[in-house]
């Protein structure tokens, strides 16, 4: 779980769909002769949950809906100030989100909450130019 939260950016729903090769790599670095115990680590249902609270514990990680606010906020002022499009602000927001130590939430999530920031932030560039274009021609 500590692996993927600082690499992949995430926790993994499922925490043992990880390839093979990671699991045996992590294991020489851990002296965990037989990896194939992993396989017992959802037995009980609350233990990835209660490493997931540590992890965020050891490492001050918030959860995304403590700092969506601010995230909108910054990708509000992003799609504004650059006129980037949903694809680069997606991609920097990946990065704006782990360098605040947030897990990434599900790219669907991530990417719809761009998505309408970026919208709304050219519908408030439509509305301002049509308010210029009155002003002007009136």
């Amino acid at each position: 779980m500590l692996t993927t939260a600082r690499y992949v950016g995430r926790f993994l729903t499922d925490p043992l769909d990880v390839p093979d090769e990671v699991l045996v790599y992590l294991g020489e670095q851990l002296g965990i002769e037989d990896v194939s115990q992993i396989n017992q680590y959802t037995e009980r249902r609350s233990t990835p949950f209660e490493h997931q609270e540590a992890i965020r514990k050891a490492y001050a990680l918030k959860e995304f809906s403590q700092a969506e606010a601010d995230f909108i906020v910054w990708a509000s002022a992003r799609a504004w100030n650059t006129g980037d499009g949903k694809k680069t602000i997606f991609y920097d927001g990946v990065t704006w989100l782990r360098t605040n130590k947030v897990p990434l939430p599900g790219v669907t999530t991530l990417a719809r909450l761009v998505a309408r920031v970026r919208d709304e932030a050219t519908d408030r560039l439509y509305d301002t130019l049509r308010g210029c274009c009155r002003r002007g021609s009136g």
